[in-house]
């Protein structure tokens, strides 16, 4: 009988491993999307054999909580397995929504709820062989990305970091930073506009352990009522041969439809093992870019006006829905409504950081009020203004050295002369959710001039067109800044800041402050009079 019970123990632990069962905490998400507590959850991966979980004992240790656990389940060689703080939210989040778990191809993997706590700053989960102590653990110590998770680069690797996925996760799937022999990633995209033309840079990664020469990249508009489907195509080119590890960009020129379109990229390749990373919706300025404008701002409330505030217009012709859109400043950008919100065309809208406040002042206010959960502070003695579309396509902003006295606010001409042009309002308080009136310098005998030629330059030493002169003629004597920043609002290259008196021309050979020469694009020119005239124009650097 003694023999017998022997013999029946072994099967027993042989049925269970199989050998050397190498199960490993694979991934963990502890900084969950939009601070959504509920969508924690972390990976199991078996990378050999076929194991009882429940041979395992599961820890958490993050924050005050330190828990043990052991959960029933299989895991079979190759397969994942999730633990997540509530089930039902994750198949929500991450599967079908049917409120069923495994009933699609894409939840072909194990999920078990648990009532674990994963603190975003910090932590370690861990899971140990209860017979051959044999442990695995993941371990973070920082907050990284909103709803991106912590994922180790191979199962059998030491080395953790940020998920690359589009989700910004890989529940059930191949972690993003594990090689594959067939991935070609989508990298980067890169839209400007050459009025009246929208070009468009794609940065393209051969991430894969084989040489590829067989893709094309296809443009389509994004249907917004499916937006998991393709729209119209736009376009189709080959890629060309990538081999492993090298990067292409391609370029093309496009002629959109609308001002701001919605457009989706894709890497078009069979078989590929990652098509996960192979796809990216982003938008794209086209004829009438931008469709909305920061028209006007107080950004120095003073005595009875406790309130900065900063108007929008939509100069476009259609309604535009601001879900998901940002103001900023120099520092931070904060949403503006996480609901659907029309905003009509030739319409004003009015954000502020106090209702109540706004209120009080501009007791005959009629318009459309926004508070914004969060606001950039704007400083008094200069900052950037920045409007910024979901996508993260910078469609707007304005630079100043200064706040204006008595609650006189920067406003832009209304004309279509002067629609560029920024300058002081004519009232203290100014205008908002109407018609600015602006004055736009004291010096009557002299009016803001600046010629760029060429505004399209090619700077690639061929000796045709490889650098462009900046020309300015300004009223005024105060102190004068101009600046260069790329189509995302990032400063490249100051000419003046500051300065009383102006050089003759500026000659810009397309490098930025350190020597460096800038990548083909839109660049924004912006130029102030402290306290007067302000301008943006466009210059575009083509090869």
């Amino acid at each position: 009988m003694r023999r017998a019970l022997f013999h029946s123990l072994i099967l027993v632990v042989l049925l269970v491993c199989q050998g050397q069962c190498d199960v490993v905490i694979n991934e963990v998400l502890a900084n969950e999307p939009d601070g959504e507590t509920l969508l924690e959850w972390f990976e199991l991966y078996n990378s050999s054999g076929t194991a009882n979980l429940s041979y395992y004992e599961l820890r958490v240790v993050s924050g005050s909580q330190d828990t043990t656990f052991i959960i029933n389940a299989s895991l079979n060689e190759g397969n994942y397995f999730v633990i997540a703080r509530d089930s039902v939210r994750f198949e929500e989040h991450y599967g079908d929504s049917s409120g069923t778990w495994n009933d699609v191809p894409s939840e072909n993997y194990g999920l078990r709820q648990a009532g674990i706590r994963l603190t975003n700053t910090g932590g370690s989960v861990s899971i140990r062989h209860i017979m051959t102590g044999v442990t695995s653990e993941l371990v973070w110590s920082s907050s990284g990305g909103d709803g991106i998770s912590w994922e180790r680069v191979e199962p059998e690797s030491d080395l953790v970091g940020q998920s690359t996925d589009p989700s910004g996760s890989t529940p059930g799937r191949i972690n993003s930073g594990t090689k594959l022999p067939i991935d070609l990633a989508l990298e980067a995209v890169e839209p400007s506009l050459v009025d009246p033309f929208t070009r468009i840079t794609f940065r393209i990664v051969n991430v894969g352990t084989t040489d590829i020469s067989d893709a094309t990249l296809d443009l389509y508009y994004l249907d917004l009522a499916e937006p998991d489907s393709l729209g119209f195509q736009i376009g189709s080119d080959p890629v060309g041969a990538v081999d492993t590890g090298n990067t292409i960009l391609l370029m093309g020129q496009y002629e959109l439809s609308g001002a701001l379109d919605s457009l989706v990229a894709v890497v078009a390749l069979a078989n590929d093992d990652r098509p996960a990373d192979n796809r990216m919706v982003f938008t794209a300025p086209g004829p009438g870019f931008p469709p909305i404008v920061i028209s006007e701002f107080l950004a120095n409330p003073s005595g009875a006006l406790d309130a900065e505030w900063v108007e929008l217009k939509n100069i476009s012709g259609e309604a535009i829905n601001l879900e998901g859109w940002q103001i900023g400043d120099s520092e931070a950008l904060g949403t503006i409504v996480s609901v659907p919100l029309m905003f009509q065309p030739a319409a004003y809208l009015v954000l502020t950081d106090s209702l109540i406040a706004f209120e009080d002042f501009y007791v005959d206010f009629d318009g459309v009020l926004i508070e914004p959960p969060t606001w950039p502070t704007l400083n008094n003695t200069g900052d950037v203004v920045r409007l910024v579309d979901p996508f993260g396509l910078e469609i707007d902003r304005f630079s100043y050295d200064s706040g204006f006295d008595d609650n006189h606010t920067w406003g832009r001409g209304e004309s279509e002369d002067r629609q560029d042009d920024w300058g002081r309002s004519e009232e203290p308080g100014g205008s908002p959710g109407e018609s600015n009136t602006v004055r736009f310098s004291d010096d009557v005998e002299g009016r803001l001039e600046i010629t760029i030629e060429p505004r399209i330059f090619s700077p690639d030493g061929d000796g045709l067109e490889d650098a462009t002169v900046i020309k300015i003629k300004s009223p005024g004597s105060g102190g004068k800044v101009l600046k260069l920043y790329d189509s995302r609002g990032r400063l490249v290259r100051t000419f003046e800041d500051g300065a009383q008196d102006l050089s003759e021309q500026y000659v810009w050979n397309g490098t930025s402050d350190t020597g460096a020469r800038l990548p083909i694009g839109i660049y924004i020119l912006y130029f102030e009079v402290a306290g007067m005239d302000s301008a943006k124009r466009t210059i575009v650097i083509a090869r």
